[in-house]
């Protein structure tokens, strides 16, 4: 009982905390200068643009050719530095040439949206770095 009722209390924060990112940015707009995989979909380096579709559904769409593809974050993930809340920033998780959609920071939060990815394991030979681009409102 004292575990359902935690569960059910942590998921209305997280819905408070998406109602709360709900109110700052809509449509955000950044360069991304690298081909990126975001649920599963392959995408070109370019001009992309981000608009919230529901608390937790982004539509990420190239802005040339208007192909997209939506990126569901129903989890949350926590700035490494929250000293760097003035940017809205999107991360992209890569490894053996490979880059992914990895997290959603809004300007303003701490918290954001981290998008399930496909990676491949933690080989020792394999290098991970993360890649920041800073969006534009």
């Amino acid at each position: 009982m004292t575990l359902n009722f935690l569960r059910v209390a942590m998921f209305a924060g997280v819905l408070l905390t998406g109602a709360a990112a709900t109110a700052s940015a809509q449509n955000l707009k950044g360069t991304v200068s690298f081909p990126f995989s975001a649920s599963g979909k392959v995408m070109p380096a370019g001009e992309y643009s981000l608009v919230r579709s529901d608390p937790f559904v982004w539509q990420v769409r190239n802005i040339r050719d208007g192909k997209s593809v939506v990126a569901i974050g129903p989890t949350t993930a926590q700035r490494r530095k929250p000293s760097e809340v003035k940017d809205s920033v999107l991360v992209f998780r890569c490894t053996g040439g490979e880059c992914a959609l990895q997290r959603l920071y809004l300007a303003g939060e701490v918290r954001g949206y981290e998008f399930p990815t496909k990676s491949r394991s933690a080989d020792p030979g394999v290098n991970i770095s993360y890649v920041r681009v800073v969006l534009a409102d």
